[in-house]
C-alpha cells in the first residue's frame, strides 16, 4: 500500500458501526513557509474493478504527476471501486503504489459504489486496506484539508458526518481565518456545480445548512461523471462548489437523443489540478488526463475568501452561440421516410453544450432531435455532426433548422436549408 505522510497533524473521526474516536485537538498551525504554497491534484469515480479502468488510472496519474510543478498530494474523492471488494482493493493498492511517486501522498474517501461491499463490513475492509480513516482534517503546506466519506447505501451523509464536518470546520476557520479551506465529498451539494441539480438526481443537500457559514470552503466533488468543461462545473453562492469530473466515463443529464452515454463517453476522464499562490488566490486547471491535454480557460478563485470576490456567482452565459455566416445545415440520404442532416460545430464564448435539430413542414415543428455537441472531447470534438430523422411522409416537402445552444439555454439564431422532397417510390 502506498503510504501517506500525514503533515504537521491530523484529526480523526472513525465511523465504523458502534466505534468512534478522534484525536486530541491539534496545535496553533505555523504559518506557511514564503513562497511555498499548496499544489494538489483532485480526481473522483475511478471505479477499479471495472474492465477498463486499470489503464485509465494509469494514464490519468501520469499526466497528473507530469504536470509541472507535480502536485503536493492526490484526492480520490469517491467511488474508488467499483463494487468495494478486497480483490478491487488490492488492484486500487497495486495501481497507486506502481503509478505514484512515493512522495507524493494519496488521499482516499468512499462514495457509493464503496459501501455495498459483498466481502465483509465496507468501513472496515477501507481502513484495513488502505489504513486510513473514513473522515480527515489535515494541514498541507499550512492550509487545511477535510475529506468526508460516504459511509451508507442510501448516497447521502449521515449525522456522524455532518457532525464530523461542523467541528472542522468551525476549527479551520477559527485557525485559518484568510486561507481557504479545502472539501473533499463524494457527492456535491445540491443545485451548485453542474451534476447536482435535482433533475439530474446527483446532488445531496446534507452539507447546505452547514456549508452556507463558510464562505471559505472550496468544496471538490465527483459522482455524477459529468464532463468538467461545462462551464457550469465551477458554482459560487455561499461557498465554492467544483465538479472534478470522472476517471471511468463521462455521462449527461437525461433528455437528449443520445441518452445518458452519448458518443465518445468512454473516452474522457478527467481531474482538477489546484494551486495557491502568495495572494491566497487558488488557480484551478482543468485536465483532460485522457488527451493529455488541459481544458481552457483556468479559473481562479480569488481572495479575500469571504465571500466578496465570488466572480463565478450568477452567471447567466454571456454571449449566445453562433455559427459562422455562411453555415448550412445539409441534407443527403434522402429516402420515401428518412433523411441525414448534417451540420457544422457553432462557436461559444464558453462552450455550445447542445443543438434542437428540428425538421419543418409547412413552416411549422414536425420533428426534432437534441444532439449533444461533444465538447468534453475537447481536441477530438467533431467540427460537424449529423442526425438521422426517420418516419416522415413519402412525398412531402420539408425544410430544417439548427440552433445551437449554450450551457444557460442561450440560443443561437437558426441555420436553415431550403425545401427538400422525401421520395415517392
Amino acid at each position: 500500500m502506498k503510504n501517506v505522510k500525514y503533515p504537521f497533524y491530523v484529526i480523526f473521526l472513525l465511523v465504523i458501526l458502534s466505534a468512534c474516536s478522534s484525536s486530541d485537538d491539534p496545535t496553533e498551525p505555523t504559518a506557511p513557509e514564503k513562497g511555498i504554497y499548496p499544489r494538489f491534484a483532485v480526481i473522483s469515480d475511478i471505479h477499479v474493478g471495472r474492465p477498463d479502468s486499470k489503464d485509465k488510472v494509469i494514464r490519468a496519474l501520469k499526466n497528473i504527476q507530469e504536470q509541472n510543478p507535480s502536485p503536493d498530494a492526490i484526492f480520490v474523492v469517491g467511488d474508488i471501486t467499483d463494487y468495494s471488494k478486497e480483490s478491487q482493493y488490492n488492484g486500487l493498492i497495486q495501481l497507486f503504489n506502481q503509478n505514484v511517486a512515493s512522495d507524493i501522498p494519496v488521499y482516499y474517501m468512499l462514495g457509493n459504489h464503496d459501501v455495498g461491499s459483498i466481502d465483509g463490513d465496507p468501513l472496515t475492509l477501507y481502513m484495513n486496506k488502505l489504513g486510513q480513516p473514513l473522515h480527515q482534517y489535515i494541514e498541507i503546506k499550512g492550509f487545511p484539508f477535510i475529506s468526508v466519506s460516504l459511509t451508507n447505501m442510501s448516497a447521502t451523509y449521515g449525522q456522524e458526518e455532518k457532525d464530523f464536518l461542523s467541528a472542522a470546520l468551525e476549527d479551520a476557520s477559527k485557525k485559518y481565518p484568510s486561507h481557504p479551506i479545502f472539501l473533499f465529498a463524494h457527492i456535491g451539494v445540491l443545485n451548485t456545480v453542474y451534476g447536482t441539480r435535482f433533475s439530474d438526481g446527483w446532488g445531496v443537500d446534507s452539507f447546505a445548512s452547514i456549508l452556507k457559514n463558510y464562505p471559505q470552503v472550496i468544496i471538490f466533488s465527483g459522482h455524477s461523471h459529468f464532463p468538467i468543461g461545462d462551464p457550469r462545473s465551477i458554482h459560487q453562492q455561499d461557498f465554492t462548489s467544483v465538479n472534478v469530473g470522472s476517471t471511468a466515463y463521462s455521462e449527461i443529464e437525461p433528455g437528449f437523443t443520445e441518452g445518458i452515454h452519448p458518443p465518445g463517453n468512454e473516452e474522457v476522464t478527467e481531474g482538477i489540478m489546484a494551486t495557491v499562490d502568495e495572494n491566497m488566490n487558488v488557480t484551478l486547471e482543468r485536465l483532460d488526463t485522457y488527451r493529455g491535454q488541459e481544458i481552457f480557460p483556468r479559473w481562479v478563485v480569488k481572495a479575500p475568501h469571504n465571500g466578496t470576490m465570488f466572480t463565478y456567482a450568477n452567471r447567466d452565459g454571456g454571449s449566445s452561440p453562433a455559427f459562422d455566416a455562411n453555415a448550412k445545415p445539409t441534407v443527403s440520404n434522402i429516402t420515401m421516410n428518412s433523411c441525414t442532416i448534417s451540420f457544422p460545430q457553432a462557436a461559444d464564448d464558453e462552450v455550445v453544450h447542445h443543438y434542437k435539430v428540428e425538421i419543418l413542414k409547412n413552416g411549422q415543428g414536425y420533428k426534432s432531435m437534441t444532439i449533444f455537441s461533444q465538447f468534453y472531447l475537447n481536441s477530438d470534438m467533431p467540427d460537424s455532426l449529423s442526425a438521422n430523422f426517420t418516419e416522415l411522409e413519402a412525398g412531402t416537402k420539408y425544410s430544417v433548422q439548427v440552433i445551437a445552444i449554450d450551457s444557460y439555454n442561450n440560443q443561437s439564431v437558426a441555420i436553415t436549408t431550403p425545401e427538400f422532397t422525401t421520395k415517392t417510390n
